[in-house]
């Protein structure tokens, strides 16, 4: 396999999908461009720190079930989402993922950052950056004609943004990710994690 695009790319299990990944069958294939990592693509913009978020919801009560739980057509509530952990990356979301290496980023003002973020959930997610302005250079795996400024993002599952942060001030930063009922947009968990910049 050779390929064609550099760019953030997500992966999971095809084998009782629903399930399995909810299970944690899944994850994020980084594809760097000719000039190698640091570079966000071809041609692209450059970043000094890298972090990779994929944020996802956990309904621990599906974990009790059998790999082939629901494949021959038997109702074993998997239409009946009820998370009770908020993740970043594998790492609780709740508290550990403040400080978590690899998670939180330690980086020095003028320095940027680019987060591969991957909305690893089943339900709706909103992002925002502790007050910071951010640039989304590229959706789904590739670049964008002309990067977007906000300070939000709102993604369902399975998209993917790729985001250069280059704070101009001193100080920490949390980032919020609430995780949404897809049905009342009711906030059902936060997961958080920081940008220190000294």
């Amino acid at each position: 396999w050779r390929p064609a695009h550099a760019g953030t790319y997500f992966y999971h299990c095809h084998t009782n999908t629903v399930l399995h990944a909810e299970m944690g069958m899944y994850g994020a294939l980084i594809v760097d461009p000719p000039e190698g990592p640091g570079t966000a693509f071809e041609n692209g913009p450059t970043y000094d720190v890298e972090a990779v978020w994929a944020v996802d919801e956990i309904d621990s009560s599906w974990h009790n079930l059998g790999w082939t739980a629901g494949t021959c057509g038997g109702d074993v509530g998997l239409h009946d989402l009820n998370p009770d952990y908020f993740i970043i990356t594998g790492v609780d979301g709740a508290q550990s993922a403040l400080t978590a290496p690899g998670i939180a980023v330690d980086m020095n003002r003028g320095q940027r950052l680019l987060v591969r973020y991957i909305c690893a959930g089943y339900l709706p997610q909103e992002m925002r950056f502790g007050g910071l302005d951010v640039e989304i250079i590229a959706s789904d795996g590739r670049p964008l004609p002309n990067p977007v400024t906000v300070n939000k993002i709102n993604a369902v599952s399975a998209e993917r943004y790729d985001i250069i942060i280059e704070p101009s001030s001193r100080g920490t930063y949390t980032v919020e990710i609430d995780i949404k009922d897809w049905i009342t947009g009711n906030v059902l968990g936060t997961a958080r994690t920081r940008i220190n910049v000294n």
